[in-house]
């Protein structure tokens, strides 16, 4: 799951893990607090599954194949889902009103 770490790749993992998913690949760039990882890991681990956490900026082949090469020692790929994203909010004016 690429941008696994957040809060719709962590959702997509429960729901893997919940539905036979026996290991779950999170990709991401970002790294979590040692107590948000371990309670992560732990629900992956109640519902049954194993949690992988790779470090991977996916727009970065080094790193995509480094996470390649750390996947290549799990059994095979059955699926990828992209949930990464950048949000970026600012207001506007339209006819003298900000939205």
């Amino acid at each position: 799951i690429a941008g696994g770490l957040g809060d719709l790749g962590k959702r997509i993992s429960q729901f893997l893990a919940e539905k036979g998913g026996g290991h779950v690949v999170t990709l991401s760039r970002r790294t979590l607090e040692n107590g948000v990882r371990a309670e992560f890991e732990n629900d992956i681990k109640k519902a049954g599954a194993t949690l992988h956490i790779v470090k991977c900026d996916i727009s970065d082949e080094i790193s995509v194949r480094n996470a390649a090469e750390y996947c290549s020692t799990l059994p095979p790929v059955k699926g990828i889902i992209h949930c990464g994203m950048v949000l970026q909010v600012s207001a506007f004016l339209i006819h003298g009103v900000t939205y």
